[in-house]
């Protein structure tokens, strides 16, 4: 059987998905047997589209892309899943929704909400950086209809069709579509998409009142990586 790619963002991301984070040299398997490859990023679509080329040439069938995004939806709260039917490339001036493989779909979003998950089909907007206003959220979803937001899904999406690969597409909701987020949120990760604690506490020094806004950060991030871990199983086993 062909292998099968995954790319995650950062590091969190991957260790909820696997349980830790592999060796770079360690194989990795699914549970029915096929290779995984993974390559983890960082933030941002040039990141993704590296990685994404780096997989392809690994002679891959299928490339996964699965981590936590950002609220478009209102009704989607932390936790709440995105499984992409198109992902939008905001960062192109027409952008056409690129479409990915939909045929495990069915299986994997009975399986999850068996399993107590909320899940939601449909389009999926991917940005050239982070969206931090409630506002602008908003805005785009009526504009696009999308359901999430991320940064790294269409640029990796557009190398595997290029190579005429199919992806799958799941996003965690970590901040809702209603929650402003500091605007200064990605300077707190490192280019690898680690934690840069010096930075947080630079910043929350200088600026005590982001404190409770962190907290809840970090509150919905757990509720976000929680889901991932709790949907991967099924995710694997269908594929």
């Amino acid at each position: 059987m062909s292998p099968v790619g995954l790319i995650a963002a950062m590091p969190a991301e991957a260790k909820a998905l696997l349980g830790r984070l592999p060796a770079p040299d360690q194989s990795l398997h699914l549970s029915s047997g096929r290779a995984l490859h993974l390559a983890v990023c960082g933030p941002g679509p040039a990141r993704a589209a590296a990685a994404a080329t780096a997989l392809l040439s690994r002679g891959i069938e299928l490339l996964l892309i699965v981590g936590v995004g950002g609220g478009c939806h209102p009704d989607l709260a932390s936790g709440h899943l995105v499984l992409a039917e198109t992902i939008i490339d905001q960062t192109l001036s027409c952008p056409a929704p690129l479409a990915c493989a939909t045929r495990h779909h069915d299986r994997i979003e009975q399986a999850l909400v068996r399993h107590g998950l909320t899940v939601r089909r449909g389009p999926l907007l991917s940005l050239g950086q982070s969206l931090c206003a409630a506002a602008a959220k908003h805005r785009l979803h009526r504009e696009t209809g999308a359901l999430a937001l991320d940064m790294e899904s269409a640029a990796a999406a557009r190398a595997a069709h290029a190579a005429s690969v199919p992806i799958l597409a799941l996003r965690a909701v970590c901040d809702p579509a209603a929650r402003d987020l500091p605007p200064e949120v990605m300077t707190f990760l490192t280019p690898d998409g680690r934690p840069a604690p010096a930075t947080v506490i630079a910043r929350l020094v200088r600026t005590p009142s982001l404190v409770p806004k962190l907290l809840r950060l970090a509150l919905d991030y757990r509720a976000a990586l929680a889901s991932l871990r709790q949907a991967w199983p099924f995710i694997a086993r269908e594929l």
